[in-house]
């Protein structure tokens, strides 16, 4: 029996999944983080409760599901929503990183894009208590079932390997 060519195929997928006819397996929930520079920080100050976002330079990600809106949840003071202006607008989340690292702006960003300069003091995460919703990691496949045992066994490999993914920080 001849496998199919989508049968070999796998994707690896960060988002928050629209309904498809692919199968997705998430593999781990990702942050996002609101984060900025040091500098930046010392030089317009550090917001304290979402609503000070509106004052600030934030960068605009343009495939949000509302990009000029930043939706956080408090466990307490529940929902809030705030519009952000600024700067930059992009459309890859790695485009980013230099400014932020240059104090142009702050942004509202994975955490696997930042751990590492939260972790050297590049950049900070402000309104820690506050969490925007998740957007998730996941491996997505056609609906055929029929897959070679080497697309299986890495399917399983990267579901142990995220189980913990390396960038998660506690919060």
């Amino acid at each position: 029996m001849k496998l199919q060519p989508c049968a070999r195929r796998l994707s690896l997928r960060i988002a928050a999944l629209a309904d498809s006819s692919l199968l997705a397996r998430r593999l781990c929930a990702v942050r996002l983080l609101v984060v900025g520079s040091p500098a930046y920080f010392r030089a317009h100050g550090t917001p304290r409760h979402p609503r000070d976002l509106a004052a600030h330079r934030c960068v605009v990600y343009a495939y949000a599901r509302s990009p000029e809106t930043w939706h956080l949840r408090h466990a307490r003071h529940g929902d809030y929503a705030v519009g952000i202006k600024g700067p930059l607008r992009v459309n890859n989340a790695e485009a980013v990183l230099p400014a932020l690292r240059q104090g142009a702006a702050i942004a509202l960003v994975p955490e696997f894009l930042v751990w590492r300069d939260i972790k050297e003091s590049r950049l900070e995460a402000v309104l820690c208590d506050w969490q925007a919703p998740p957007i998730g990691l996941y491996l997505v496949t056609p609906p055929n079932a029929n897959r070679p045992a080497r697309v299986q066994l890495l399917m399983d490999y990267l579901a142990a390997k995220f189980a913990k993914p390396p960038w998660a920080m506690t919060p």
